[in-house]
Order: C-alpha cells, then sequence, then structure tokens
C-alpha cells in the first residue's frame, strides 16, 4: 500500500511532503491515516526517529571531541536554556516608515507623489 511506501521514505530521512511525494500519496490522505490511524501514527513517529537516530548519536559522539558540537546539540534539543535567544521588536510605525523611505528613494520623485496622491484619494 502507498501509505506504507510513505513509512518505508520516512524511515529513509525524507521529510513527510517529500515521502508522500514519491509514494505519490496526497498529504490529505497521509495527514487523515496520521489523525485517525493509531497504528500509522506509531509508524510515522517511529520511522522518522529511526531516521534521524545515527544522526543524533554522531553528534553526541562528536560532543567529546568539540565543544561546539555539544553546545549545538543543546540548542537544538532545548532551545529555552541554550539557544541564542535575540528578541527582535519592530513596530508598525517604525515598519512602516522604514518601508515608505524605502519606496521614496527608489522610485521617480513624479511617481512616488502619483502613488501618495492616488492613496490620499482612494
Amino acid at each position: 500500500m502507498s501509505l506504507e511506501l510513505v513509512v518505508s521514505y520516512l524511515k529513509q530521512g525524507y521529510p513527510q511532503k517529500t515521502a508522500c511525494g514519491l509514494a505519490r500519496v496526497s498529504l490529505d490522505q497521509f495527514k487523515e491515516a496520521f489523525a485517525s490511524d493509531k497504528e500509522y501514527q506509531l509508524d510515522v513517529l517511529q520511522a522518522e526517529a529511526e531516521a534521524i537516530q545515527p544522526q543524533i548519536d554522531m553528534l553526541r559522539q562528536a560532543a567529546y571531541e568539540d565543544y561546539k558540537a555539544a553546545l549545538e546539540y543543546l540548542k537544538k534539543r532545548d532551545k529555552e536554556n541554550w539557544a541564542d535567544n535575540q528578541k527582535i521588536e519592530l513596530s508598525i510605525e517604525q515598519g512602516r516608515n522604514e518601508l515608505w523611505e524605502e519606496i521614496k528613494r527608489r522610485l521617480p520623485a513624479e511617481l512616488f507623489r502619483e502613488i501618495l496622491t492616488y492613496l490620499v484619494n482612494d
């Protein structure tokens, strides 16, 4: 069956969308089977876990020789405590002003005025 073929591709490390495409199964079919069939759901989860297990084992082994590998593993595994969290805040007003300045800079002055006139009169 095609849904079993999807699981086979997942075991090889393909993402769900690609595995479905290779197996000629629509994403809707896959999602429906995943949602309604607990056994299939377990098969999919196990296949995805088996696909990444060797890479995780390699990364964990590399961590003994290179702290960067350990740090990268922790950043991915426990983002809340280890990831580089950078808050980027941009107000809508600031973003809009920057956008208008960029448009103004790139457009000929006459065209820019014409656009403003159109927007004001609309």
